[in-house]
């Protein structure tokens, strides 16, 4: 998944393990999935990589980019100001 947010939801459950899929990186500084189920958890994209890797053109891809970083600051914005509120005598 790439609802990375999970990973900071309070969820308890019992019998259950975080999995991911593998990557490994070649010499030449490019990744190659492995295709292993292995322990752990997906926290980064690799999007914009298979993008470039793939041929979608440098400026849509840096255009992703930098939508996706004010979507960050606005969600990071928000949250500040829902916890001001919160922590507000009411």
């Amino acid at each position: 998944t790439h609802l990375h947010e999970i990973f900071t939801l309070p969820l308890n459950f019992t019998g259950v393990s975080f999995m991911r899929m593998d990557i490994q990186q070649a010499k030449d500084k490019t990744w190659h999935p492995t295709w292993r189920l292995v322990p752990g958890r997906s926290i980064d994209s690799l999007a914009f990589l298979a993008a470039q890797r793939y041929g979608l053109p440098d400026r849509t891809v840096a255009r992703a980019a930098s939508l996706i970083q004010e979507q960050i600051g606005a969600e990071e914005r928000g949250f500040s100001a829902l916890v001001a509120v919160e922590g507000q005598d009411g």
